[in-house]
């Protein structure tokens, strides 16, 4: 948990994905590596130091059901011991693309640097909200999908199909795409092929040129109101409106809730205390006021000269170092008292402890 310690292994972590990386820009060609050595020796490194840590972690937290309980040190073991799995270099078969488990190993910095723990948390803190909101989301695609197979699967199912120009003049166009089947079959074929088409649609990429203005133009020819009631609906819907809803239930699991305000038995335990509190003081000052020698009424008050602000600022301190006693007794009873007002509190609002076994 200290600080050097944390970080360390966070620099750690940034370097084995910054490897990572570079050995899949530079040397991407698993059956040729030009640099395996140094691949190897630095993924050898990187999962030697990654297990000390794990083991150190294990230790701190007494190899018991403290660590199993947390789902980041169960996802610290997994990536650790899949790493030292295939260090050992034994014959695996398939499960040799246990390695791709590399590139995961940089979502441990989400446990060891706390801001990005903190946004992790509130993703997960806000997986039901978003859940339902993309259920929602799933039933309307669910729905078009049903209508885009039933109105154009069927569209160029001939090879071509046809468009009127404004002097109702016809044109035959190629309905066939480059994959070779009809415009209507591969985009609208099977409810999933449809289900495909409207994520495209929903993200606009490409969708008018691909999806929509073959049948806005050529459905119906001189109608489009179908085709484009579709579209434009589906779009209004998903994109403008449900992934907005999406959004802001997402942001508003980020937004931490208001603390809790007091009750009024609280507020009236607290008022308690302050007048109580106040009594006091005004107590303890009469008090100390009665330790001060009371003034002589035979002396003639002086009028202050020059020389006597010294010898009244001498005075004035050796007074504080007489009550200071008297002050530091009264700081420790106040504060004795704050403890158990705070405990009282405090009982009252968790309740009775359980009695010890």
């Amino acid at each position: 948990m200290h600080p050097v310690v944390v970080w360390s292994v966070a620099l750690i972590i940034i370097a084995n994905f910054i490897i990572n990386i570079v050995e899949k820009e530079i040397d991407p060609d698993v059956a040729n590596l030009q640099y395996a050595a140094f691949w190897s020796g630095c993924d050898t490194v990187s999962n030697i130091l990654f297990l000390l840590e794990l083991l150190a972690n294990m230790y701190g937290y007494g190899f018991g059901k403290m660590f199993w309980g947390s789902g980041w040190n169960v996802f610290d073991f997994i990536i650790v011991a899949v790493g030292i799995l295939l260090m050992t270099g034994i014959d695996l078969g398939g499960m040799a693309k246990l390695k791709l488990m590399r590139a995961f190993r940089v979502f441990r910095l989400f446990k060891r640097i706390k801001s990005l723990n903190k946004i992790i948390t509130a993703l997960l803190s806000a997986v039901p909200g978003v859940a339902n909101a993309f259920i929602i989301l799933f039933i309307f695609f669910c729905i078009y999908a049903i209508l885009a197979v039933e109105l154009f699967r069927d569209f160029g199912s001939n090879g071509t199909y046809m468009t009127d120009d404004l002097n109702d003049v016809s044109h035959i166009n190629d309905a066939y795409t480059p994959r070779g089947y009809t415009n209507g079959r591969e985009y609208y074929g099977t409810w999933t092929r449809a289900m495909y088409s409207m994520f495209q649609l929903m993200t606009g990429d490409s969708w008018a040129e691909a999806l929509g203005r073959p049948l806005v133009f050529g459905l119906y020819q001189k109608s489009t109101f179908t085709a484009g009631a579709f579209f434009i609906s589906f779009i209004i819907l998903t994109n403008m409106v449900l992934t907005n809803v999406v959004v802001a239930v997402l942001l508003d699991k980020f937004v931490a809730p208001p603390s809790p305000p007091m009750t009024d038995e609280e507020v009236n335990h607290f008022i308690t205390f302050i007048k109580w509190t106040s009594e006091k003081e005004k107590q303890n000052r009469e008090a100390a006021q009665a330790l001060l020698p009371p003034p002589d009424p035979t002396v003639e008050p002086r009028p202050p000269s020059p020389k006597s602000a010294l010898v009244a600022r001498l005075a004035a301190e050796h007074e504080q170092e007489l009550l200071l006693p008297i002050r530091i007794e009264r700081i420790e009873k106040s504060s004795q008292r704050v403890a158990a007002l705070l405990d009282e509190l405090f009982a009252q609002s968790v309740g009775p402890s359980p009695e010890p076994a």
